[in-house]
């Protein structure tokens, strides 16, 4: 299949293959996400830097705060961002949203 009649689920279904382990799938996600907030129009006009949690200039100690990437807004704003890669099988919109009220009520800053 060329690149250009790649669709996501072509490139996600590739990392599943490529991937050594769920770490690895992890990484590649992450990633595939920077560069598309640093791409992608509705993002890229608002972003001046995305960075992985690991190469953020301000990361403290925790090797895992449950911080996956670093985005700074062109207003200095930033946005702390969690990567899920699901499997094929797409999870239900009650464990979706279970996490998104678990991850508001955590502060990191």
């Amino acid at each position: 299949m060329s690149q250009q009649n790649m669709t996501i689920y072509d490139v996600l279904e590739q990392y599943r293959s490529l991937s050594r382990d769920q770490l690895h799938k992890g990484k590649l996600f992450e990633r595939m996400i920077a560069q598309f907030l640093m791409t992608d129009p509705q993002y890229a006009n608002k972003l001046q830097e995305v960075w992985m949690w690991a190469d953020w200039p301000g990361r403290w100690q925790a090797e895992n705060a449950g911080i996956d990437l670093i985005a700074e807004t062109l207003e200095g704003e930033y946005w702390a961002i969690q990567c899920k890669f699901y499997d094929a099988v797409t999870p239900s919109r009650k464990n979706i949203s279970l996490l998104f009220w678990q991850m508001q009520a955590r502060s990191f800053w």
